[in-house]
């Protein structure tokens, strides 16, 4: 599980049970000319160097990592 208060299910969890929100000032991209400059972004994610051929990675995009870290996660439980 990747979401925007952990990278894993562990952590995503922990945080949840804490109360903990994700949300926090938008940093992926200029925000100033927005009416909204918060989000729930996904932090200091790494995808695992196990969950994709590095002749691959270059055709995933952001989103799409997270997907590939979650199905990773799920099999390896």
């Amino acid at each position: 599980m990747v979401s925007a208060v952990g990278n894993d299910r562990e952590s995503t969890w922990r945080e949840v049970l804490a109360g903990s929100s994700g949300a926090a000032p938008i940093t992926a991209f200029p925000a100033a000319t927005w009416p909204t400059r918060f989000a729930c972004e996904v932090k200091d994610f790494q995808l695992d160097e196990r969950a994709v051929d590095e002749q691959h990675r270059p055709f995933l995009n952001r989103p799409s990592t997270f997907g590939v870290q979650a199905a990773l996660e799920a099999l390896q439980d």
